[in-house]
């Protein structure tokens, strides 16, 4: 598996990403991953490593791009504080669902335009430290879901050394 860094033009400014790319002869499947509540981190690039390892070219954005640089956020220690919870909590309620269906369909693009990507449907997955995030994914996903979410159901499950939490992933049809 490779993995580098992207930018991707959306209507708001520059996401950055991570792309991991599958070792072998493609195309495969795409996939984009959404972060959990802490945002872009070395464990979300890992997860989307782990997945592109099983066949998928995986893009994970990083969905907070609009508040400028930011400091990873550790999972263990996000709500230990109030100052630390409330932060983490400003970051997802400013990522709305209009933004997110914005966003989703700028990650459509970038990925139709990679020649390893398998022609055809873009899969999703994310996990949800929060289930409102989640359900703001969600949403934005239903409002471009001709271009997203047209891969077979599948369901995988792993945890990671550095966050303690499950990840769950499917690719929803």
């Amino acid at each position: 598996m490779t993995q580098r860094s992207v930018e991707i033009e959306t209507a708001d400014g520059t996401c950055p990403a991570a792309l991991s790319i599958p070792d072998g002869a493609g195309p495969w499947p795409a996939i984009v991953m959404f972060p959990d509540a802490g945002g872009m981190r070395d464990t979300m690039r890992e997860m989307g490593g782990r997945l592109s390892a099983l066949g998928y070219v995986v893009l994970v954005p990083d969905v907070y791009y609009r508040n400028g640089p930011y400091d990873p956020i550790d999972m263990r220690t996000a709500f230990s504080t109030k100052e630390s919870a409330e932060k983490v909590m400003a970051m997802i309620g400013g990522y709305t669902v209009d933004k997110a269906a914005r966003d989703a369909g700028a990650f459509a693009d970038f990925l139709d335009t990679l020649p390893e990507k398998q022609a055809g449907g873009i899969g999703t997955t994310g996990t949800a430290t929060h289930l409102a995030e989640h359900s703001r994914h969600q949403n934005a996903l239903r409002a471009i879901e001709h271009r997203l979410n047209t891969m077979p159901r599948r369901s995988l499950h792993w945890s990671t050394s550095h966050d303690v939490y499950t990840a769950a992933v499917a690719m929803t049809g």
